[in-house]
Formats: C-alpha cells, sequence, structure tokens
C-alpha cells in the first residue's frame, strides 16, 4: 500500500512541480523541487532504512531555463557485500525526464576493487544510454580511482544511433556526439557531507567547432534524506550557465549537516564509497543541424543538448 501511496504522490507531484516551472522566479523552482521531496518524505515516513533504499534517489534538477527533470536513480550490488568485503560487481540504473530532452534511461554495470587497508579503490563500468523521444543511443566506459578524500574518473562516450531526421519540412537532422570527460572529486575530512567537484569535457562536433568546457559545483548532504548540487558550467565561446538539483534519498544517509553524524568515522578508508554513485554525464549530446534540400551545403547551426553532470 505503501509503495502506491509514493507512486501517486509522486505523480502528482511532478505536475504540482511543472506548473511552478512555468514561473520565471528562481525562487519558486526551488520552492517546486522542495514540495517533491517533501512530498515523498511524508509518505516514507515510518520506512526503516533498508540498504537498498540508502542507495536510491529521487531528484528534480534544473539548469538551461531553469525547465525540471525528474531521475529516478539507484546503484544496487550484484555480488555479496559485508564489512569484510574489497570488491564487489554492481548495478546502476537511471530514467530521467525532461521538458527537452524526452525520457531518458541508461544502465551500466561496474567493479571496483579496494586495497588490503582500503585507503584506496580502483574501479571500471560501462553503460548504455537511450533517448526515446528521437531513439538515440550510445554507449560509455569508465575508469575510477579513490585515495582517501579524493576521486578521479575519466568517461569515453560513443554513440550507436544513425543521423534522425526530426523535421522532415526543414531538413533538420541529429546525430549522437563522441566525447569524453575527466573529473576530480574531493570530500573534507570531519565533514563528509560536503563534496565539491570539476571536470573538463570534450563533444566532438562534426558541422560546428568541438564542444569544449567545464564544470565545478558541490553536493552537500543537508539531512539524512535530502541533498543539494549546485554547480557552473561553460562551455567554450558560450556564455556560462548555473545548474541545481535536489535530491531525496529513499533511506537515511549516516552523514549530514543536519539531523546526523558531520563525520563517518576517525579512521580514514574509502569503504564507504564502494557502492557510490559512478559520476558521468547520463543525458545524451547530440548535435542538431540543417541539410540543404540539394544535400550540398550543411547550414553552419549547432544546437546541443543540455551538457551537465547529473
Amino acid at each position: 500500500m505503501r509503495r502506491k501511496l509514493l507512486g501517486l504522490t509522486v505523480m502528482a507531484c511532478l505536475v504540482g512541480t511543472s506548473v511552478f516551472a512555468a514561473n520565471d522566479d528562481v525562487n519558486s523552482r526551488y520552492a517546486a523541487s522542495y514540495a517533491v521531496t517533501n512530498a515523498i518524505s511524508n509518505v516514507m515516513q515510518g520506512d526503516s532504512s533498508a540498504d537498498w533504499m540508502q542507495r536510491t534517489n529521487v531528484s528534480v534538477s534544473f539548469q538551461k531555463n531553469w525547465k525540471p527533470q525528474y531521475e529516478l536513480e539507484t546503484v544496487q550490488p550484484l555480488t555479496h557485500v559485508d564489512k569484510d568485503t574489497k570488491s564487489v560487481v554492481f548495478t546502476q540504473g537511471r530514467v530521467a525526464n525532461g521538458t527537452d530532452l524526452g525520457t531518458t534511461v541508461n544502465v551500466g554495470v561496474g567493479y571496483r576493487q579496494m586495497n588490503d587497508s582500503k585507503t584506496s579503490m580502483v574501479g571500471v563500468n560501462a553503460f548504455y544510454d537511450h533517448g526515446f523521444r528521437n531513439h538515440h543511443s550510445r554507449v560509455s566506459g569508465g575508469v575510477e580511482y579513490f585515495h582517501g578524500q579524493n576521486e578521479f574518473r575519466a568517461n569515453v562516450y560513443r554513440g550507436l544511433s544513425d543521423e534522425r531526421e526530426i523535421d522532415a519540412t526543414h531538413h533538420v537532422f541529429e546525430k549522437v556526439v563522441n566525447g569524453y570527460d575527466v573529473g576530480y572529486a574531493y570530500t573534507f575530512k570531519g565533514a563528509e557531507w560536503a563534496k565539491t567537484y570539476a571536470s573538463v569535457y570534450r563533444w566532438d562536433m562534426k558541422h560546428h567547432d568541438d564542444a569544449k568546457g567545464f564544470y565545478v559545483g558541490a553536493e552537500l548532504q543537508v539531512t539524512p534524506n535530502i541533498s543539494v548540487d549546485l554547480g557552473y558550467n561553460k562551455v567554450q565561446q558560450q556564455k556560462g550557465s548555473t545548474f541545481g538539483k535536489i535530491m531525496y534519498r529513499l533511506g537515511k544517509s549516516p552523514v549530514a549537516l543536519w539531523g546526523g553524524n558531520r563525520t563517518e568515522s576517525v579512521e580514514r578508508t574509502v569503504e564507504s564509497k564502494l557502492l557510490s554513485k559512478v559520476r558521468r554525464q547520463n543525458n545524451i549530446v547530440v548535435e542538431r543541424y540543417t541539410k540543404a534540400t540539394t544535400e550540398a551545403a550543411v547550414n553552419d547551426t549547432t544546437i546541443q543538448y543540455t551538457i551537465r553532470v547529473i
């Protein structure tokens, strides 16, 4: 019964947030995102924090023109995990829906291995991404290295789907672009509820200059259930943009600014990150262009979907 109530609540919140999103006032948009997480919190009151719930988030994010995107994301182990575990095979899944992007699904598997002292860890992962609006698909491969409070990541993305004509009248086409990103993140000692991150990226455009840029941001676990992610994204030769995201964790985080522990433990290990979320570009990046009717010329106008971290 509680699961049905949760589903109905989420649906109601999506409708309510869409109404708020029509307002140009930024405060209204944050109020809308808070309404979503607060409603889910009320439904989940009294539920025990099972392990799978602690690794499952429901979130609302905003970036370009502050249009909302709704997401459900989870990370779950495929092999046994206990206090003595030093390696794990895991799966990460995500489904998201946004006004501009439609519905996108990301499915991935990964492997992580800690050293004997659990002070460092290496990992590899592979993902398949599919966008339903124009049937775009993509694969990616990534590597990770964790040491103490530091995290290093690199991802390579390759498009699978062919060129799609999305407007036959004006001969507008889309094509998934290849690219890569390299990132670094740092979790503050004694305040593991706060993490900062930075990344550089490059997308291989065929009809325009390559899209090169960077983003920086901070992720804060405000309460055991609610966290926020705020940052700035800058594409070379384009105006930078801010992005924001508010997430509700179905289970409670052991560390939080309010209502939880400020630090995980005195001993510094990477054990708590064994099943942390893989940071990558989940939204499929495409290049949009117009072909002349003679097919002898290509308009230089290029439009990307969003370029951001989620």
